[in-house]
């Protein structure tokens, strides 16, 4: 099953994703992964008046006419906070001297990155020596490395309590930055575990759709869409 929301979306702002996951037959541990589209200011509740006036009504029919788990990309998650983080960066980048923006210009990699997939030395003081001269970008950093392992964390049975410390966390640490990503978890709650139930993003669908458009982009666009078919049959049929 392919799961697509249908219609014009003209208010939509960067699309992010959700994956749906449908149990063909009752007791079968067979899933199928289903991709739908959302904006950004739908799934991440940052810009809209009403963020979830698409996403809800979607997730409503997907519960009602599918026996569907609803699982929300950790990796969309993660870049919502990462975004938060940036925000942070800025701020205090904004309100330092000149020789504390000098330090902490083309660092901005280096904040974003998690901290165990440094592996230059170099890398790592530098790293060290910016978090330790500016204690709010310290605890952003800190808050999204916490988010991070949980989502690394291979136990399922304590990811409620883990998470429910990062919301307390989050709150503890004045960053009212943070507080919009802890209000999209915690009204999609159930997507989010969802994921430590399945373990499973789309990452392998979005490789796909970029291969897409690589071949689209090549050619220049396609009059013919049979004949798109047939470049993406002979491009991706391996896959």
């Amino acid at each position: 099953m392919f799961i697509m929301p249908t219609g014009s979306y003209s208010e939509m702002q960067k699309p992010t994703r959700i994956i749906v996951f449908d149990a063909r037959n009752p007791g079968s541990d067979a899933l199928e992964p289903c991709e739908a589209k959302v904006s950004s200011t739908v799934l991440g509740g940052v810009g809209g008046s009403n963020p979830s006036r698409l996403l809800d009504p979607y997730i409503a029919s997907v519960k009602k006419n599918t026996r569907a788990d609803i699982v929300f990309d950790k990796f969309h998650i993660i870049k919502k906070v990462n975004e938060v983080l940036d925000k942070v960066r800025k701020s205090v980048f904004a309100q330092s001297d000149k020789s504390t923006r000098k330090e902490m210009m083309h660092k901005r990699f280096l904040i974003l990155h998690r901290r165990k997939n440094l592996i230059e030395e170099e890398d790592i003081e530098s790293l060290e020596q910016l978090l330790e001269s500016n204690k709010p970008l310290y605890t952003a950093y800190i808050l999204k490395e916490e988010i991070a392992d949980i989502f690394d964390d291979v136990d399922e049975s304590r990811e409620t309590v883990r998470l429910e410390q990062w919301f307390k966390n989050v709150s503890d640490s004045g960053i009212m930055e943070f507080l919009p990503v802890v209000s999209m978890i915690q009204s999609y709650l159930y997507g989010v575990l969802n994921y430590f139930k399945h373990r499973l993003t789309n990452a392998g669908s979005e490789g796909f759709n970029n291969k897409i458009n690589v071949i689209k982009r090549a050619a220049f666009g396609f009059r013919d869409i049979e004949y798109f078919k047939l470049k993406i049959f002979q491009r991706c049929g391996g896959i």
